[in-house]
């Protein structure tokens, strides 16, 4: 990645799929639907991956609750996302770099945890991310995902 990359000009020239997504309209009931999904109270479930969606900053306290379910196995593999934003702004260190570092530190195995560093947007999140699971012969069954609130209606 080159230097300019590190700027906010650079990283809308380094995009390689567009920020926003062609949605086609949703019924009244699909509104519904994703309503009543996304704006629940957090529930850990046990899933065979948690997908972890790139942020421009970290929360400590998410991280510990993520470390803990992990610990106790409802999650055998995480995939952290992310490349830019603003920490990756401040450190030249790509988000899902941070993120897999503070799950380490918090007691996850490295071996638990894959990494997808390209992504600057949520659909690269999701592109990228597929590669990263093929790679490792991954094909989860299910999976949990992790954002933040404000975030979660694209992520889902």
């Amino acid at each position: 990645m080159t230097q300019s990359a590190h700027t906010y000009e650079g990283y809308l020239k380094n995009r390689s799929i567009p920020r926003e997504a062609a949605v086609e309209d949703l019924s009244p009931e699909e509104i519904k639907h994703i309503t009543q999904t996304v704006f629940v109270a957090p529930k850990f479930q046990p899933a065979d991956l948690l997908f972890i969606f790139g942020t421009s900053s970290i929360d400590n306290e998410i991280l510990k609750s993520t470390a803990r379910n992990c610990q106790k196995a409802y999650f055998p593999k995480v995939l952290v996302t992310g490349l830019s934003g603003r920490l990756y702004s401040e450190t030249g260190k790509p988000i899902a770099h941070i993120m897999r570092d503070e799950l380490i530190t918090r007691g996850i195995p490295s071996t638990v945890t894959l990494v997808q560093d390209r992504s600057t947007n949520t659909l690269e999140d999701i592109a990228f991310s597929l590669d990263v699971l093929e790679r490792h012969n991954i094909s989860p069954e299910s999976i949990a995902f992790l954002c933040k609130a404000h975030h979660s209606g694209r992520c889902l």
